[in-house]
């Protein structure tokens, strides 16, 4: 007697965007692969993390090409089951030029501010996002304070992935002829008030 397993259900952006229009589906998610993700709110070195890299990046792009924590469009047959909804995303031009989402064509930078979720971000969603075309990848390793560059995008992956310690320059591939101190992205390192003695 054959056992056949229950096969999981895999989802589209079309369904799940049904689920949300009639309020099944409240919480915030992410659709990466045909599983809905739940986005977790942020913790606080998440939250400056973020902050820090989007003060950085606009200042080097100009505010109006930088978005936060927004949807983009992948080409099919991956944007059919995944509408991912990166931390940054910075864009080839001002961001009201794009009436949908932007799509890989139209983004020059990609980043995720990875602590809890630091394996998928480097495994599953690289994968992802190379496979769409996705030509510079950052994953902002909170807890080492490190930055893993991704670039160089194939069908199998990245063929180029650096780790760079805080102290290490590195250039972007929209901004060749300049030189970036990693620590410039990050918030200061976070120290432990100590108490007075009272003696």
């Amino acid at each position: 007697m054959s056992v056949v397993s229950p096969k999981p259900k895999r989802w589209t952006v079309e369904e799940c965007n049904r689920l949300q229009e009639t309020g099944i589906l409240e919480a915030r998610y992410e659709l990466i692969d045909g599983e809905i993700y739940d986005k977790m709110g942020q913790k606080p070195a998440h939250a400056l993390f973020l902050l820090s890299l989007m003060i950085a990046l606009e200042e080097l792009f100009g505010r109006r090409r930088v978005r936060g924590q927004s949807p983009i469009t992948l080409p099919n047959p991956f944007g059919q089951y995944s509408e991912p909804e990166p931390d940054v995303v910075v864009t080839k031009e001002d961001g009201f030029a794009y009436i949908q989402h932007p799509l890989p064509e139209d983004i020059v930078l990609l980043a995720e501010v990875s602590d809890t979720t630091y394996h998928f971000d480097v495994v599953t969603k690289a994968l992802l996002y190379a496979r769409a075309g996705i030509s510079e990848y950052w994953v902002i390793d909170v807890e080492n304070r490190k930055l893993i560059v991704h670039q160089s995008p194939t069908k199998t992956g990245y063929q180029t992935t650096t780790a760079y310690d805080e102290e290490a320059q590195f250039s972007l591939l929209a901004l060749p002829a300049k030189q970036i101190t990693v620590n410039w992205l990050f918030p200061p390192p976070q120290t432990e008030a100590t108490p007075e003695s009272n003696a």
